[in-house]
């Protein structure tokens, strides 16, 4: 069981220099928990992330869903 907090699912979900290592730790260990929180915490990565024209919103849409 991997304890994840938003950042690996964030660089799982949205391509960028990190997301084979988190693709890798997904297929050596699959079953992830995380903090109650994590949606939240992914919401706002995302609007910051619209925000500063790093993705598009329909990107973050698609991450989103």
């Amino acid at each position: 069981m991997i304890v994840a907090d938003v950042n690996i699912v964030v660089y799982l979900l949205i391509d960028g220099p990190f997301t084979p290592a988190a693709r890798a730790t997904l297929a050596r260990d699959p079953h992830w928990i995380a903090p109650a929180l994590w949606k939240h915490e992914f919401l706002n990565v995302l609007a910051t992330t619209v925000r500063e024209n790093r993705l598009s919103e329909s990107e973050a849409t698609m991450a989103w869903g």
